[in-house]
């Protein structure tokens, strides 16, 4: 009862794994929900770039590529100008340039050699 119940829980946590990148861009597009983007933003091709991220990873893009636009916001109206009001695809690139996926490659294969293992037993 016991080794059921711990096999029924792994393979729970394991189903909740990495996602590809076109669930990716729908976890983009609801974490970006009630952000300002541009639209010339384009969350498909971010998730993309994403591969291996998790939702803390998306989120923590998303929340880097605001406080970008905010710097840059701030700064263009300390400088007298204040054209920019939303979130550009350059925050999105200076967000990727700073998260990375939060789980390494010995991590990936670890889980996927796990997720292999319960489903041919």
């Amino acid at each position: 009862m016991v080794l059921s119940s711990a096999k029924a829980f792994l393979s729970l946590v394991l189903q909740i794994g990495l996602i590809g990148w076109m669930k990716l861009s729908s976890v983009l597009v609801d974490l970006a929900r009630k952000k300002p983007l541009d639209s010339a933003v384009d969350l498909r091709a971010i998730a993309k770039a994403c591969e291996n991220f998790s939702g803390a990873d998306l989120a923590e893009l998303v929340d880097e590529a605001a406080r970008a636009a905010i710097e840059e916001i701030l700064t263009a109206v300390e400088g007298g100008s204040g054209d920019i009001n939303t979130c550009m695809p350059r925050h999105f690139d200076i967000a990727l340039s700073k998260v990375s996926s939060s789980v390494c490659p010995a991590e990936r294969l670890r889980y996927k050699l796990l997720a292999d293992r319960f489903k041919a037993s």
